[in-house]
């Protein structure tokens, strides 16, 4: 929440901010267990900083859904091995975040690298598509 909270602090838009502090009020009301605050966050960081997962959003995607770090690991180095040259549109915490999900349904490096190329090469944007 560090980085999140030096975003909101660095914005000089009043009206972003107000809507920032509605977002987190309604997800309060709501109830902050692990999923709905993830959720919440996400929305919040997206009237700040635009669509795409930072690393602290991704790290609190991987707490929420208990994903190991070896996993997180593994995404990364997808990453730079693979997916970087080839899709320059996915920015990394975007790929982590879809490596993570994918990894809940498919074993394998392997296999969870290919499923997410399908969600990819379909026009799924792990942003918008992945809760």
């Amino acid at each position: 929440m560090k980085d999140f909270l030096k975003v909101v602090d660095a914005c000089d838009d009043i009206q972003v901010v107000k809507n920032v502090v509605n977002i987190l009020i309604d997800g309060m009301k709501t109830g902050m267990k692990d999923t709905c605050m993830f959720a919440t966050i996400k929305v919040a960081y997206s009237e700040l900083v635009g669509c795409h997962y930072s690393e602290e959003l991704a790290e609190l995607y991987y707490r929420c859904e208990g994903l190991d770090s070896k996993v997180w690991d593994a995404a990364k180095l997808a990453y730079t091995q693979e997916i970087q040259a080839n899709y320059p549109d996915v920015p990394l915490y975007d790929w982590v975040i879809l490596y993570g999900r994918m990894s809940q349904n498919t074993k394998g490096t392997d296999a969870i690298v290919e499923a997410c190329k399908v969600f990819l090469n379909n026009k799924f944007s792990p942003y918008f598509d992945i809760d």
